[in-house]
């Protein structure tokens, strides 16, 4: 019986270790952020918000430090999350939205967070 016990506190602590290691920010990557996938830029946001994206920068700045994005004439976003749950349309969604001024300078920038 202890032997079980012993067992399954080992499983637990090996799923929650694990979770945990998965779960944790990164630093900014290029190469990662680009061919990574979702997961990776999820756990990449926060360093790019805090440390790497500025107001001020030109969207040229932007687009060499994060690739191409989905744009408009004053704005570009980078999909962060998509969970589609079981659903056919997504239910719950992370966009980077970055605002640019008439002469392609960053004016602010957010995420995004839609939720079904």
């Amino acid at each position: 019986m202890k032997i079980i016990k012993w067992l399954i506190l080992i499983m637990l602590a090996s799923y929650f270790g694990y979770y945990i290691y998965q779960n944790r920010d990164i630093e900014y990557n290029k190469k990662l952020w680009i061919s990574g996938g979702l997961e990776i830029r999820e756990r990449m946001i926060d360093d790019i918000i805090e440390h790497k994206l500025k107001k001020g920068m030109t969207s040229r700045e932007v687009m060499e430090l994060l690739g191409e994005g989905h744009s408009s004439k004053l704005e570009i976003w980078y999909y962060i999350m998509e969970d589609f749950g079981w659903d056919i349309d997504p239910v719950e969604t992370k966009i980077l939205s970055i605002s640019f001024s008439p002469d392609s300078v960053v004016t602010s920038y957010q995420i995004n967070h839609w939720k079904k």
